[in-house]
């Protein structure tokens, strides 16, 4: 009997590795952790995806914030993963919700350490992005394959230490400029007014060198995603709507 139950241990073992798991002595597989994602950086920067299919990616910079809870919870009831590229000097004063969020499934990808003007590259870019990707693997275990330059602001040396770095940078297509705060209808009009299949949408969950908790946007938010909904998109990742590789471990 207990070479029998060897056997059944063994075919346990080799039924969750074909399922794509990783399986357990006890029999269940287990989802590998995604750990990162690995993306073909080039000398262009990527400011949408494939116009032919109806993906959309809903992005926030330059949190995290004391904003961004109320945030995740409208995206949990419309059940929509988001992309943060978050001004990473901010996380671990509110690391819990960096990891709440990831643990959601939402993504961080890297947006500069200190949001400083980088469009001139140098040394000092490697140093903020390098510092960027670290302080968000010490928060949620994943690496940044997609950088976001702060302001937009940036030149071909930036890409290139990007690149260097293995990230692709990536800006936008629609921004309904709720930086300047304006009002929630105004926000919702932009961004449905510019959407089309394959937009980057970008508006921010926090304030960069500021407090602000960018309550307009979190009002507009849930009109915005029901809306877009209605007329057939569906939202994803960045890293899912420009063809990334997720990285397991």
């Amino acid at each position: 009997m207990r070479a029998r139950a060897g056997a059944v241990v063994a075919g346990v073992l080799v039924a969750g590795l074909a399922a794509g798991g990783v399986a357990t002595s006890g029999g269940a597989a287990q989802t590998p952790r995604v750990t990162g994602c690995k993306s073909k950086p080039g000398s262009a920067v990527v400011k949408n995806g494939p116009r032919t299919r109806k993906l959309v990616a809903l992005t926030f910079d330059d949190g995290p914030s004391a904003g961004t809870a109320q945030l995740l919870a409208s995206l949990k009831t419309a059940n929509v993963k988001a992309t943060f590229f978050p001004q990473a000097d901010k996380i671990p004063a509110r690391v819990a919700v960096v990891k709440r969020a990831f643990a959601a499934g939402h993504e961080f990808q890297n947006h500069s350490f200190t949001h400083a003007d980088l469009g001139n590259g140098g040394p000092e870019a490697t140093t903020e992005l390098t510092k960027a990707s670290d302080a968000i693997r010490k928060a949620t275990g994943y690496t940044p394959c997609a950088f976001r330059p702060p302001f937009d602001s940036v030149g071909s040396d930036l890409v290139k230490r990007a690149r260097a770095e293995g990230m692709s940078t990536v800006a936008w297509d629609v921004s309904p400029a709720d930086y300047d705060e304006p009002p929630a209808a105004d926000i919702v009009a932009g961004v449905l007014k510019a959407t089309r299949p394959g937009s980057i949408i970008v508006m921010h969950d926090g304030e960069a060198g500021g407090s602000s908790t960018r309550p307009n946007t979190r009002k507009a938010v849930p009109t915005i995603i029901s809306t877009l909904k209605s007329r057939g998109y569906t939202f994803v990742t960045v890293s899912k709507l420009l063809g990334y590789r997720q990285t397991t471990g």
